[in-house]
């Protein structure tokens, strides 16, 4: 299986980014090969969309009941964050409200004790 190029993983914590970092070069991932950015999401994202950054997958796990995965998948679905056919992977409390823009496609939903998981594709055409 071909490893992906580049990850990036965004975290407002600088004590578990500096854990994600460690378990990265633990599993031997060379450095030019992540980046963990300490920042707020939103205007992490919005700068990514200046700089015309493009991400294949976006993770995303916000705190339970803060609806942030509804706002951050509006704010993937406004920018040109994600190629056609690209994923996010939404993890979020079971039983909250997820609102899922037209310019995603719901390809799978499982529930895990108090934790559903989504996985979403990128709608053709859509922006």
């Amino acid at each position: 299986m071909a490893q992906p190029t580049r990850f990036l993983w965004k975290n407002q914590e600088k004590q578990q980014a500096s854990v994600i970092a460690e378990n990265l070069r633990a599993f031997k991932v060379a450095r030019s090969q992540f980046e963990v950015v300490i920042s707020d999401a939103f205007h992490y994202l919005s700068k990514a969309s200046k700089k015309r950054i493009v991400f294949d997958i976006i993770f995303i796990d916000p705190p339970y009941r803060s609806h942030l995965g509804s706002k951050t998948l509006a704010v993937l679905a406004k920018n040109p964050l994600l190629p056609e056919g690209g994923l996010v992977l939404n993890e979020f409390e079971k039983g909250e409200d997820l609102i899922i823009p037209a310019q995603f496609n719901l390809e799978k939903e499982k529930n895990y004790g108090d934790t559903s998981i989504i996985i979403c594709t990128k709608r053709e055409g859509k922006r």
